[in-house]
């Protein structure tokens, strides 16, 4: 499931008890964001992790086969 960014700084927001924005707004929150972009990307970096740019198909299996 893919996260947008304004979904990712609702969540944080939530999680700094603010689930208004009324102090962690998004001009606050988005280089916060950028910072942790940043930061996965040098992970993925150093690790050599490829990069996915592609999703896959969702395929429903029941638990019965």
């Amino acid at each position: 499931m893919a996260s947008t960014s304004g979904s990712v700084m609702q969540r944080a927001a939530a999680h700094l008890n603010d689930m208004n924005q009324l102090v962690y707004n998004t001009d606050i929150l988005l280089p916060f964001l950028n910072m942790a972009i940043d930061e996965l990307q040098e992970e993925i970096g150093v690790y050599e992790i490829p990069e996915m740019t592609k999703e896959s198909i969702i395929i429903l299996v029941n638990t019965n086969d």
